[in-house]
């Protein structure tokens, strides 16, 4: 027909870009799948409720003044951390103090409760002259400022195990840290990992101490007792009182209380005092 035979080498090139690009198709493809599957992995919120229970009891704020927003989402710097480590363990700060003088760093809002952190040797900052207050925060670096500052000793930024005597976390989580740290892998916190540890914290004790830190809020009216019972964070105490005291003959005295005490309690005589001429007992 006079038209020339295709050459062989061009069929064989036509071919394999087909191929190429079907390969490269479905590798974008790939991409963007695991890509948006790493985005909403990364994004998961856990802490919704904790966070609106904390913001009721008045620890967690959110990021704005007009509405309860609470931003689980974003990233957690350094300052967040310790202000709400600060709120958590019932600090009294000075709302005065609007800057720290050795970190230049610290923004205003900050400052007393960084000024409180320094007070107690929780951080000492990243340096001689700043603190990184807008530097990602990691857990195992809020883990450690919440044993320094509940008053345990060691090191426990080179011993997470600490962690566990203190009872402050499990074993599978000081594993998951020390791997993180042997690895290189450590992740900046979220301000979800924040809420979530805050609300946890709730139910630590400082050394030495048998009262939880939800029950040391309330009994410094940092915390309104009856949100915390509300929350199931805390179960409320009652006073218990005589309802009424009758005597059975002269060697016996019937003793009403206003609910059933301990039976412990109820049989230790110590407990009881006669006084002998006055109707009290």
């Amino acid at each position: 027909s006079g038209q020339k035979p295709l050459n062989r080498n061009y069929k064989e090139e036509t071919k394999s870009m087909k191929n190429l690009r079907k390969v490269l198709a479905l590798v974008l493809a790939l991409a963007i799948v695991l890509s948006t599957f790493t985005t909403a992995f990364a994004a998961e919120v856990q802490n919704t409720e904790k966070a609106t229970t904390l913001n009721t009891l008045g620890l967690y704020k959110g990021t704005s003044t007009n509405e309860f927003v609470p931003a689980l989402e974003e990233g957690a710097t350094r300052a967040q951390a310790i202000v709400l480590i600060g709120r958590a363990l019932g600090w009294t700060v000075d709302e005065s103090k609007v800057a720290v003088a050795q970190f230049a760093d610290v923004p205003a809002w900050a400052a007393p409760y960084v000024t409180v952190a320094l007070e107690k040797n929780v951080t000492n900052g990243v340096s001689e002259d700043s603190f990184g207050a807008d530097q990602p925060v990691t857990l195992r670096q809020v883990y450690t400022w919440y044993y320094r500052a509940l008053g345990f000793e060691g090191d426990v930024w080179s011993n997470p195990s600490l962690l566990v005597t203190a009872k402050l976390a499990s074993q599978e989580t000081v594993n998951a840290l020390v791997s993180a740290a042997l690895t290189g892998t450590e992740a900046d916190a979220t301000r979800d990992d924040l809420v979530g540890l805050m609300y946890s914290s709730l139910s630590w004790s400082a050394k030495d101490k048998t009262t939880t830190l939800i029950a040391d809020l309330i009994a410094a009216g940092k915390v309104d007792e009856s949100k915390a019972v509300a929350a199931k964070l805390y179960e409320a105490v009652s006073k218990l009182d005589v309802a009424s005291a009758t005597m059975e003959g002269y060697k016996e005295v019937v003793v009403t209380y206003n609910e059933a005490p301990a039976k412990a309690k109820a049989e230790d005589v110590a407990n009881y005092v006669v006084t002998i001429g006055t109707s009290i007992l």
